[in-house]
């Protein structure tokens, strides 16, 4: 379970660089602006990817019970202050 939700962060990182595009064709970011974000969200998804890698690695143990996924409706407090930082 916590490799679809790190999987679920991936694609959230896929959209919010997509957006980036979208944001700099509206006028509303500028190119250097944009980079940075980029940078930041492509090490997101590098770091989540090695995450995901390590899990799928471990031998999974059928005794343990299954973990309730912690649900999380709001970005990352990393992403929302490199955000804040750069605007």
């Amino acid at each position: 379970m916590k490799s679809a939700h790190i999987a679920e962060q991936i694609a959230q990182v896929d959209r919010d660089l997509a957006e980036i595009d979208e944001q700099i064709e509206a006028g509303e970011l500028d190119e250097a602006t944009a980079e940075r974000l980029r940078s930041t969200y492509r090490a997101e998804r590098e770091s989540l990817e090695k995450q995901l890698d390590e899990i799928t690695d471990e031998p999974v143990d059928e005794g343990e019970p299954a973990k309730k996924p912690v649900e999380r409706t709001e970005r990352s407090k990393t992403r929302a202050i490199v955000g804040t930082a750069i605007v």
